[in-house]
């Protein structure tokens, strides 16, 4: 039993450490081990496969019929995405992506019956081109299945720290299969291995129904044509950006398919004309197995962490610049050394195509379901159906015809020496345009994830507006720094300069016509980014203070045990509560901050998002704000208005050098906590001194004197019961002077409190 708890507790401190190693979250674990489980088992199961029949089409046909076979595999995968899109219109989502695997794999299983059992050769030869042809097919239904599936069960800030991690199961499947394939040679033909690779997907299969059942809350059961009127019309509210975004999609995904296939037809070129077969076969080993653990090892630890700091577009870019820069440069530079000039093309093909390798199979590909999570969830499967599956095979096609015609051009126009130069400069053509595209796609991305919030809630931007009106009224018309009172009046002319003159008295009218004068504009923009800024790190200060007090107070919380605690307990949490509602208020002055430097637009619907109960709202808004805010504070900020534990939100801010905190005992952070009298809502203030009360804790005469004064009632009404507990000298001494107090509660508790005194003091 000790040995039992022992493992249990040592359980307890690794798995969130390991968590951590790979940036996962607790409540994202179950999941994505699950449908890492599952990708992995059926990328086994398609390897194999398709190793299987590379060998079979190969030892039938040789190399003849290739550029056959890319051609047939583009139209076939081509088709296979219009017949999977209209599946999903007719059918449920988690139906289809269950059950296509297993249906694709009928055909695949009479193939292999076909030619084994065949008495014709020419039903043996078409089989294999067959066989061969539907296993590429499987590959893109796969591939398709994953991120549709990932994109349903992750929201689009959840899915930049998992899917680089779910996305190397296609890694560990290259190194199981490469490992077991040799092994299974030795026992099984081909063709059963093919049966038992078909058996392994099956299983993968089923994996794959476990996940959609046991969150089927997150796959839709209605089928696509089916969707309600209603949601249909916000969808065509955003039908026009939407139509854009999708096509330059479509034209990012197809971009970078050309790239790779400029780079791969180069590279095997190089490789064909300076090696033999046998050192081709050594040396192709010893680069896919570097390349394969260098892979491993960027999405396990790297490439989640680079998404969520820096962005999907800076991962995005990261492919066609560094093949559009290290291409020529790396050309130029080994071609100036003179012992390897004349195999500069050949090592320099080698280095951009691992860099390519390794980009496009770690940061493009956890990328790219990301990009697909602005468009509405209703067509969002059917969209990257069609944008995704089909811009390949289309590109694929297109690639091989430039290809053909730039060998035909060359030949006939272009100098030998120059030939291999013509390759290199479409190569940079097309990762400049891949360049452009992704630049386009950057503003479409936040126009629609703005544009979601705003389709079927059109009535929150006035209902806001109108709110805030009566805030700013509220604001100007009690006491307050002239500062905030500036703030407000400068948010309002930003929001709404009409209004704002409906809301102000005859000075402040000018003013808002001087503020809005081009060249004053410029110039208080410049003036007040740096105030706004030292705003939100006194703001960030101020809720490091929070978190620590919070943190002090849970702590207090779990240590008391004796009979008392029950009462401590409750004032405690009361307390607790007053702290996360000062957060809440925080957020929301940092909201309004950044409205004074960005978009009143983007941070609106942003701040909208960020007040949903939804985690998939949340992480809309955080995404907005990811790609709006350009403050060095960027990241802190996510993290602090992200719904996180407020000790490593205090973390945060200690990493970031905001705060210090070290832990305090409950009576120095209640001291602290009432040295920040002025920032600390009323409640909040009287819950401390409440706090101070049942626990006994003693208060300096400056700190109980301030609360006495205090314009709000019930602050009054705690300093009271709080020295009726410490001094009933000094509140007898007081008790006459606060007999006429306006609010009727202090009235009250003060009429009792001289009652029972003067009753006491008559007995």
């Amino acid at each position: 039993m000790e040995l039992k708890n022992h493992w249990l507790a040592a359980n307890k401190i690794a798995l969130p450490r390991l968590l951590q190693w790979v940036n996962l979250r607790p409540e994202e674990s179950e999941r994505t081990q699950i449908i890492f489980v599952f990708y992995t088992t059926v990328s086994v199961g398609l390897r194999w496969a398709e190793d299987s029949t590379v060998a079979l089409f190969l030892d039938e046909y040789g190399t003849n019929l290739l550029p056959w076979m890319y051609i047939a595999s583009a139209a076939m995968s081509a088709g296979l995405v219009f017949l999977y899109s209209w599946l999903q219109k007719i059918f449920p989502l988690r139906r289809v992506i269950v059950a296509i695997a297993p249906c694709m794999l009928m055909p695949l299983v009479l193939l292999v019956v076909l030619r084994w059992g065949s008495q014709f050769s020419y039903l043996a030869v078409i089989s294999v081109f067959l066989l061969r042809l539907w296993v590429d097919a499987l590959y893109v239904v796969n591939d398709l299945n994953i991120s549709i599936v990932a994109n349903q069960l992750f929201n689009i800030r959840e899915i930049k720290r998992t899917y680089p991690l779910v996305s190397s199961g296609l890694l560990v499947a290259d190194v199981i299969s490469g490992f077991s394939l040799p092994w299974l040679v030795q026992y099984a033909t081909l063709n059963k291995i093919i049966l038992i690779a078909c058996v392994v997907i099956l299983l993968g299969s089923g994996i794959l129904l476990y996940l959609t059942h046991h969150y089927r809350a997150a796959f839709p059961e209605t089928p696509q044509r089916l969707i309600p009127e209603e949601q249909a019309s916000r969808e065509r509210f955003i039908k026009s950006p939407l139509k854009r975004y999708v096509w330059q999609l479509f034209a990012f995904v197809g971009l970078l398919q050309v790239i790779g296939l400029l780079i791969d037809f180069q590279y095997l070129r190089e490789l064909k004309s300076n090696m033999s077969d046998r050192e081709l076969a050594s040396f192709l080993g010893l680069f896919g197995g570097t390349l394969g653990l260098c892979e491993l090892l960027l999405q396990w630890f790297i490439s989640s962490r680079l998404i969520e700091r820096m962005g999907v577009f800076f991962t995005a870019t990261l492919l066609p610049i560094t093949v559009g820069f290290s291409l020529p440069g790396v050309l130029i530079f080994l071609h100036l050394i003179p012992a390897i000039q004349s195999q500069s093309f050949f090592w320099g093909l080698i280095i951009v195509k691992f860099c390519d390798e390794l980009l496009r199979y770690t940061f493009v590909m956890s990328s790219g379901p990301i990009l697909y999570q602005p468009i509405p969830e209703a067509i969002r499967s059917r969209m990257q159906t069609l944008s995704g599956g089909t811009a390949e095979a289309i590109a694929t096609g297109l690639t091989g015809a430039l290809i053909f015609a730039t060998l035909m051009f060359c030949g006939h126009f272009v100098p030998t020496p120059m030939q291999k130069w013509v390759l290199v400069a479409e190569t940079m053509l097309i990762t400049g345009t891949c360049l452009t595209v992704v630049w386009e796609l950057r503003s479409r991305y936040v126009e629609l994830l703005v544009l979601s919030v705003a389709r079927g809630h059109l009535s929150a931007t006035n209902v806001g507006l109108r709110f805030f009106k009566q805030g700013v009224v509220k604001a100007l018309a009690e006491k307050g720094s002239e500062a905030d009172k500036r703030s407000c009046i400068e948010l309002l002319a930003q929001i709404d300069s009409q209004g704002a003159a409906e809301v102000l008295d005859h000075i402040l009218r000018s003013l808002l016509k001087i503020h809005k004068q081009p060249g004053i504009t410029g110039l208080v923009d410049r003036f007040y980014k740096s105030r706004v800024e030292n705003l939100i790190e006194q703001e960030l200060k101020f809720l490091g203070e929070i978190y620590a007090a919070y943190t002090d107070f849970q702590t207090l919380e779990k240590k008391e045990n004796h009979q008392s605690s029950e009462r401590i307990s409750i004032v405690s949490e009361l307390l607790q509560r007053a702290l996360l509602e000062l957060e809440l208020d925080v957020k929301e002055r940092l909201l309004l901050l950044l409205r004074l430097l960005y978009s009143p637009e983007k941070i609106q619907a942003a701040a909208f998002n960020l007040r949903s109960l939804s985690v998939v709202n949340l992480a809309r808004g955080l995404e907005i704000l990811e790609h709006t805010v350009t403050l060095s504070s960027k990241s802190l900020l996510l993290n602090i208005l992200d719904n996180r534990p407020q000790l490593e939100k205090l973390q945060h801010l200690v990493e970031a050098k905001i705060v210090e905190y070290e832990n305090m005992i409950v009576s120095d952070r209640l001291h602290r906590l009432l040295t920040l009298g002025n920032f600390l809502s009323d409640w909040c203030l009287a819950c401390c001194f409440h706090f101070a009360q049942v626990t006994r804790i003693r208060l300096t005469s400056s700190e109980i004197l301030v609360s006495l004064r205090h314009p709000t009632g019930f602050v009054r009404e705690a300093a009271i019961a709080y020295l009726n507990m410490v001094s009933h000298r000094v509140l007898l001494q007081i008790l006459p002077q606060l007999q006429k107090d306006p609010h009727p509660l202090v009235a009250a508790q003060v009429k009792e409190l001289l009652e029972k005194y003067q009753f006491n003091h008559y007995e």
